[in-house]
């Protein structure tokens, strides 16, 4: 198909072609010569003509929508992350694993067995959609049966403004908040047994002032102390508040953190026993003690993190309104402790865990990182709880809890602790030494 401007050079020379007089030989032979070398032209542009369509047939088409990213995957000591093209989309798949060994030494004891034992199993499924939808699941397999202990939503409309739905731990006590992973110890201290575990409800939470102040106010089904709701046994709710502050931006105050939490409701049912470090029964209501209304809780707490060192205390109190047949009466139960630890390789210590500066390489003269640890806590049980609703026989009123330990962290996935801790009890029963063993590896 020729071009309209190949058509018009045709239509030029037909037209010169017609103009020109017949003079003479030689007036013919030149315009001969004129149109051949016309045409030849010609056919040269169509030939330009057809390879410049050719390109652009060829040429790729500009389209309105953004290509999208592929798909990225990544696995490292944090886990597997899977991140969609556009980044809409993010999971990432971690958790952690603990195989401890209790040696109850001595022959007092309560009713410990030595024993090998599978402390947590908890695979981490973490989901995030849109950038502010978050969604958390965390069941445990370390039982007889799985149990589920996180699935919650949280909505990130600012940092500083957060609503989180679903089952979640209570906002209490400060390490019972803290990470199973980055304990100090392998059991956690007497206070926790005096707030709560893991609940469900609804909780508004946040950041404010660059992260300097963190805030949370929630309404929950309501547990026990020491407990995880399973079945709401009753209408009331309670209400959980918990404000921290880490003031200063610059060291050596910049680790530090101090705070109040605290839980408000009314109960029913089974009020919890209270358990030893070495997780031993050491105090249990009598047969037929329940709640009967108000129980209120109030935890202080703080930390202090400075270069390898690391410190941790916290005060609880639980107050319980309780009934037995006819007869009611209010208690009040407190614990507290103080936790210390020193990184010996110099590492950074954090809430949040130690990670070696160089991970084990013998041949390099690397070994990881040392940390030793040393706690004292003491929980006293209400005078008021005997003989009514608890018998004075094979029950302790107090437990003193004193403890040392060293954590051996060859990378940050792996560790091993070794722990001594002492709880010594009242009212004839043996004091509890145990010695702890356990191998964590978390990714």
């Amino acid at each position: 198909m020729k071009t309209p401007f190949v058509t018009l050079l045709s239509w030029i020379i037909l037209l010169i072609s017609v103009a020109v007089p017949v003079s003479g030989q030689d007036k013919v032979e030149q315009l001969e010569a004129q149109i051949r070398q016309l045409q030849d032209q010609l056919r040269v542009l169509e030939q330009e003509v057809k390879s410049l369509r050719s390109h652009s047939e060829s040429a790729p088409q500009a389209s309105s929508t953004p290509e999208k990213k592929p798909s990225a995957v990544n696995f490292s000591e944090r886990g597997l992350s899977v991140e969609s093209g556009g980044g809409d989309v993010r999971m990432n798949i971690r958790g952690y694993f603990q195989a401890d060994n209790r040696t109850y030494l001595g022959d007092g004891r309560l009713d410990g067995t030595d024993t090998f034992l599978l402390r947590r199993i908890r695979p981490v499924l973490e989901l995030t959609v849109f950038k502010d939808f978050e969604f958390r699941l965390m069941p445990d397999f370390a039982g007889d049966s799985a149990t589920l202990f996180d699935a919650y939503f949280n909505w990130r409309i600012l940092p500083e403004v957060q609503i989180l739905a679903g089952k979640v731990k209570s906002p209490t006590g400060l390490e019972r908040l803290q990470s199973a992973t980055a304990l100090m110890f392998p059991e956690r201290g007497l206070p926790t047994s005096i707030v709560p575990n893991r609940d469900i409800g609804a909780e508004l939470h946040g950041n404010l002032l660059d992260d300097r102040l963190e805030y949370a106010l929630g309404i929950f089904n309501g547990t026990q102390d020491s407990s995880s709701v399973v079945t709401d046994v009753d209408d009331g709710k309670d209400t959980a508040a918990r404000v921290f502050a880490r003031p200063f931006s610059s060291t050596p105050l910049k680790g530090l953190g101090v705070g109040v939490a605290g839980t408000y409701g009314n109960h029913e049912g089974t009020p919890s026993r209270y358990r030893t470090t070495g997780q031993q029964t050491f105090f249990r209501f009598a047969a037929g003690t329940v709640n009967d209304g108000r129980l209120w809780r109030l935890s202080p707490q703080a930390y202090y993190y400075y270069g390898p060192l690391g410190l941790l205390a916290e005060w609880a109190v639980s107050f319980q309104r309780l009934r037995n047949g006819e007869v009611r009466g209010d208690i009040r139960n407190h614990a507290w402790q103080v936790m210390g630890s020193w990184v010996l390789t110099g590492e950074e210590n954090s809430y949040r865990g130690i990670r070696p500066r160089r991970n084990l390489n013998p041949s390099e003269g690397a070994w990881g990182a040392f940390e030793v640890v040393a706690r004292a806590g003491r929980l006293v049980i209400d005078k008021d709880a005997f003989p009514i609703f608890a018998s004075p026989a094979g029950n302790s009123d107090r437990a003193l809890n004193l403890g040392i330990g060293l954590n051996w962290y060859p990378n940050r996935s792996v560790r091993f602790s070794a722990d001594y801790e002492v709880n010594k009890l009242s009212r004839g029963l043996p004091n509890e030494h145990t010695l702890f063993n356990r191998v964590q590896f978390a990714f």
